[in-house]
């Protein structure tokens, strides 16, 4: 009787460990999660003072008619821009969240040799190297993401990008 109470005893112990450790595993992947969701809000909150000012604006990305179909509006511009296939190079997209190093808006800011066309934006100077970075960590921060989980921010969000959602 004792040796069996033993054993229930020692395999309660041993599930109740690994209930432990998969719960703090799970806890530490949420917290992994979570903080690698906050920074991708950081940076898109980053990247849309950068369109607004330089991209979105009349007789460009912008309005009814946006150049090239892409509407590049606080409101409009993830899904302008995530996953949809250039109107100059139909082999890439605009921001290719599976290989963002292959993301034609990037290509097209830095102004790079395989473009077609001018460097943007267009008609205005070249985005600053800090502009074209934070750009950058956006499109690169989209890698391992599921992109429908991007949510076009609230106006309250662009006017305060630290208020909770």
């Amino acid at each position: 009787m004792r040796r069996k109470f033993v054993t229930i005893l020692s395999i309660s112990l041993v599930y109740i460990s690994y209930l432990f450790c998969a719960s703090h595993s799970l806890a530490q992947t949420a917290v992994r999660d979570s903080t690698v969701d906050s920074t991708k809000v950081k940076l898109r909150n980053q990247v849309i003072p950068i369109f607004k000012a330089n991209c979105s604006v009349a007789g460009c990305h912008k309005g009814a008619y946006p150049k090239k179909n892409m509407n590049l509006e606080v409101d409009k511009f993830l899904k302008s821009v995530l996953d949809v296939t250039s109107q100059e190079i139909h082999s890439l997209k605009r921001v290719d969240t599976k290989n963002p190093e292959k993301s034609y808006l990037l290509m097209k800011v830095k102004g790079e040799i395989r473009i077609k066309g001018a460097r943007m934006p267009d008609d205005a100077p070249p985005l600053k190297k800090e502009e074209i970075k934070v750009i950058e960590d956006w499109i690169f921060s989209l890698k391992e993401s599921n992109p429908e989980k991007e949510k076009t921010p609230s106006a309250e969000e662009v006017k305060n990008p630290k208020s909770k959602r």
